[in-house]
């Protein structure tokens, strides 16, 4: 392999730091459903492979016991599975070398994460109003509260 292009190292670690980001949003809005799904907390002691599997489980099983619509439950699926892609790419890029391509998958796999977590909150909006406020709120407030 050649060597790394100038600056792509940097992209990496900005990407880096995204891909920790979405990994909270998605550990906030999982909280957020009726019936709350936790993920382990980024912290010091969060392992990669607990993240993940933690991830593939509510992505594969515990969404389907949600009393919300099926477009929500594809919206929660789609941005579990592009965030579960960009860290995928992430470690790839970390081993491999951060090439282009690899950074260009990272930062689309981000953006397709953000995109359905936006049509996630649109769609909670529609369809179950009484979990909007939540969401406009975030976790930890009482939707009977003022």
């Amino acid at each position: 392999m050649g060597e790394p292009l100038p600056g792509d190292g940097s992209r990496l670690e900005e990407l880096v730091e995204m891909v920790k980001a979405t990994y909270m949003l998605v550990v906030t809005y999982l909280e957020l459903l009726p019936i709350p799904i936790k993920l382990p907390e980024l912290t010091e002691d969060w392992t990669p492979a607990e993240g993940l599997l933690a991830a593939e489980r509510a992505r594969e099983v515990l969404l389907q016991d949600q009393p919300v619509c099926d477009l929500i439950k594809y919206n929660y699926h789609l941005m579990i599975l592009d965030w579960q892609t960009a860290y995928d790419m992430c470690a790839f890029a970390q081993l491999a070398g951060p090439a282009p391509w690899r950074l260009d998958a990272i930062d689309i796999a981000l953006s397709r994460a953000e995109a359905s977590s936006d049509m996630l909150v649109r769609h909670v909006r529609d369809a179950h109003p009484d979990m909007a406020r939540q969401f406009e709120d975030g976790p930890g407030t009482d939707p009977s509260d003022g």
